[in-house]
Order: structure tokens, then C-alpha cells, then sequence
């Protein structure tokens, strides 16, 4: 049996676990519970707005949750008994898809919630048999996750008058200044959702002019933490959601905003405004990146490594890629080293399979898995005569590749004279654990 038996240094059961995951390209993490668009769709859309301070959680059967809400005040709509009178509190009621050590709502804390009328599932009648309080409770919408924890005055104030705007002036200049505001200012959940609600805006870059480009400049600069920091904040989330949006719509007043920070700021500028110039444009002049490429700072350098171009640009990058001490800079030089040079740049991309660093291998093996089938050629010959780290990864980066790379791996399988090199590509190729040559 194969079973537990160790094969370039990993054992059999967790080779398969991360063939599989390599080959989609992707690392294992939970699927996120609040989207942004559809957060702010929910503020938007549900029949109720209110602002409260919980004063009660109940726990129920069967994964349920019911709270009860001083209500401050309501930001849009009402609630009612029996379509009498407004209510001073409210039960709310929800649900957690996975057991949980504490409820998403805790007793003194102020939400703003979005609420609508209570799902007639049957599995609410099992958590809550008295039928007259099951009529009174209200349900979170959005799937019980349309809320904002300690909402601000100043969050709320921007907000208000962005859902009194009429939907077609929520697509125009005040829908953007408000949502430009809500990015640089409001906590990060609601900051990502209006940075969402903007990606969908059509006509995005001609509203963006003055204070909106430079509010999106300050969302931008939210990031507190190193840009090759695998563990952020959430402020850091909000940075990245705002350099995406800027990569995706590529609006030009931002871009000349950002100029003109970097200009009033000089060489001290930070970083991360190079990065969202980068993703604006897709480089950074040659003479300002190699300033930033030989900085004595990782962000300046990552930055760099991740827009440079030019001849000079791409071997500063080639020395980063091998002596840079900063794994960061070392993945982002990899990519970046394809992505310009492509075949040209393959050879130090394959050393790079051999590099100590996960992060470094990875972003290796995802680039030159793109040169498919370019690179088949370079990755057999690591197979056959490369290191033991090498060839391993170079079979890990045959699974993500097209038909000519599996029949590749279905010949490492069935020939490579080392037995533990047959059975990882028997594993890339979806062979059973019990099988034998």
C-alpha cells in the first residue's frame, strides 16, 4: 500500500490535497459571508431602515437567533403591530450557516439594520412555535447579513443623503460623491460596499473630478500595514478594494490625482500610491521605478516590482527575483518578469521553483503554468534532471496546464525512473491511491 508513505518529502494523502488545490489555482479559504454590492443593494431596497441598540439575544433551536432592538430611530420606512402603531423595540431573527461561539449581534451594541418581514420557512415554526410572536418577528435581510455595527453620525449622514437620492441621481455626480465619501471615511464593511456600488456606475470616470478622486485617494491610503503583509486589517481590505476598482475602470482624474500627490509629496511618497498609479496605468515610468526598485523600503520595491517595465526595469527586476530578502518582492518579480518577457523570462522563473520562500514558489508556479505550452519542455526537463524541490513543483505546475502537460504527467507516471516522481504524477493525474505500476 501507498498509503502514508512519504514521496519528495510529502506523504501521499496530503500530495493529493494539494495537487487539487494548486490546480485550481487557488489557496483554501472560507467563503466570505457579507458581499459588498449586495450589502449596499440591501440598505438600498429593504422595506425598513433602522438605527438600535440590542437589548437581548436569545439563542433557539436548530441554529437560530432572535434579538431584541431599541429602536433610535428609523432611517427609512417603519414598523408597526397590526399596522397601529410604531413600535418602540423590535425582535429580530436570523440564522448562522455554521455553529458559532457568540451571535453576530451582542447585547449593547448599536447596529443599523435592514430588516423585512419574517421568512415563512418552515424550520422558523420549529425554533419558534408560539405563532403570535413568530407574526411579530422581522428577519436581517440579505441572508442575515445586511448590517453595519456602530454606525457613526458622520457614516450615517453620508448615507442618508446618498438613499434619498433618486436612482438616477445615484448614478450621476452626487451618487458618486456621497459614495466616494462613504469609501475614504465610513468603517470598512460599508466603505467596501459603496466602493462596490461605484464599479457600477457606467460612466464612473467622468464624476470623478476633484474632491471625489481625492477621496478615493484617501480610501486608498486607509492601508496600515506592509503591502506584502500576508495578515492585514480591515482597513487594508479597503485600500485593495479601491485599487482594484481603480485597475478595473481606470478613471483618468484619479490617475492625475495621484500624480499630483506623488509630485507634492517627492521621493517620500508612500507606496502604496505607486501601487494604485500602477494599477491605474499597468507601469510606472522607468526613472521613477528604478528609484523605487533599489529603495531600502520592501513596500517602495514591491510597488515597483509590480508596475516596472523597460529593459532596465526588467533587470533590476531579474536581480530582485533572486536576491531580494523580501519573499514578497520576490513573488511579485516573478510575475512580473513573465509578464513582460514571457519565454524570454522562463529560466528564472523556473528557479524560482526551488525558492525557501511558499509565497515565492507559488506565484512561480501559477505564471509559468500560464506560458502553457511554452514551458512543457523546461518543466519535463526539471522533472528528469532538477532538484528533489524542483521537480516536485514542476509537476505541481504541469497539473495546472492543458491537455499536452496531462499527457506529459500520464508519461512521468507510467516512466520517470524515481518511484516517488510516478506516484505524484499518478496523484496529478487523478490516479487511485491503490495504484501500482
Amino acid at each position: 500500500m501507498w498509503s502514508g508513505r512519504r514521496l519528495w518529502g510529502f506523504t501521499r494523502a496530503s500530495l493529493a490535497v494539494g495537487v487539487a488545490l494548486w490546480s485550481f489555482g487557488v489557496a483554501a479559504k472560507p467563503t466570505a459571508l457579507r458581499e459588498p454590492a449586495r450589502l449596499m443593494d440591501a440598505l438600498e431596497s429593504t422595506p425598513a431602515l433602522m438605527v438600535g441598540a440590542v437589548t437581548q439575544v436569545e439563542s433557539l433551536d436548530h441554529g437560530g437567533w432572535i434579538a431584541t432592538i431599541d429602536i433610535e430611530r428609523m432611517v427609512r420606512g417603519k414598523v408597526e403591530s397590526d399596522g397601529e402603531a410604531i413600535l418602540p423595540e423590535i425582535e429580530v431573527a436570523w440564522e448562522e450557516p455554521v455553529p458559532v461561539m457568540d451571535a453576530r449581534l451582542e447585547v449593547g451594541r448599536r447596529m443599523l439594520l435592514a430588516i423585512d418581514s419574517m421568512s415563512t420557512a418552515s424550520i422558523w415554526k420549529q425554533r419558534v412555535p408560539d405563532a403570535e410572536r413568530r407574526l411579530r418577528l422581522y428577519q436581517i435581510a440579505e441572508k442575515s447579513a445586511a448590517y453595519v455595527e456602530r454606525p457613526s453620525a458622520a457614516e450615517l449622514l453620508d448615507l442618508e443623503h446618498y438613499l434619498n437620492l433618486t436612482s438616477e441621481a445615484k448614478r450621476g455626480e452626487a451618487g458618486v460623491n456621497y459614495l466616494a465619501a462613504l469609501a475614504a471615511r465610513a468603517q470598512p464593511v460599508l466603505a467596501i460596499a459603496a466602493l462596490a456600488k461605484l464599479d457600477t456606475i457606467s460612466s464612473l470616470s467622468r464624476y470623478l473630478e476633484g474632491v471625489p478622486a481625492n477621496q478615493l485617494i484617501d480610501a486608498v491610503m486607509r492601508s496600515g500595514r506592509n503591502m506584502n503583509d500576508a495578515r492585514g486589517t480591515a482597513e487594508d481590505d479597503v485600500s485593495q478594494a479601491t485599487i482594484a476598482l481603480l485597475g478595473s475602470r481606470k478613471p483618468r482624474p484619479v490617475r492625475s490625482a495621484i500624480e499630483a500627490r506623488i509630485h507634492a509629496e517627492g521621493p517620500g511618497a508612500p507606496a502604496i500610491l505607486y501601487a494604485a498609479l500602477g494599477a491605474i496605468t499597468g507601469e510606472i515610468p522607468d526613472d521613477v521605478a528604478m528609484e523605487l526598485l533599489a529603495s531600502a523600503s520592501v513596500e517602495h520595491r514591491l510597488a515597483a516590482a509590480r508596475f516596472a517595465k523597460g529593459e532596465r526595469g526588467r533587470e533590476q527586476i531579474r536581480y530582485l527575483l533572486r536576491w531580494d530578502p523580501d519573499p514578497g518582492v520576490r513573488a511579485a518579480s516573478v510575475k512580473r518578469l513573465l509578464q513582460l518577457e514571457e519565454g524570454d523570462g522562463l529560466a528564472d522563473a523556473i528557479r524560482s521553483l526551488e525558492d525557501p520562500a511558499t509565497e515565492v514558489r507559488l506565484a512561480a508556479m501559477k505564471s509559468i503554468a500560464g506560458l502553457d505550452p511554452e514551458a512543457i519542455r523546461e518543466l519535463e526537463y526539471v522533472v528528469d534532471s532538477g532538484s528533489t524541490e524542483g521537480a516536485r513543483n514542476a509537476v505541481v505546475t504541469l497539473s495546472m496546464m492543458g491537455e499536452e502537460a496531462r499527457q506529459l504527467l500520464f508519461k512521468i507516471s507510467e516512466q520517470h525512473p524515481d518511484e516517488s516522481g510516478r506516484a505524484l504524477a499518478g496523484i496529478a493525474v487523478g490516479k487511485g491511491f491503490g495504484h501500482h505500476d
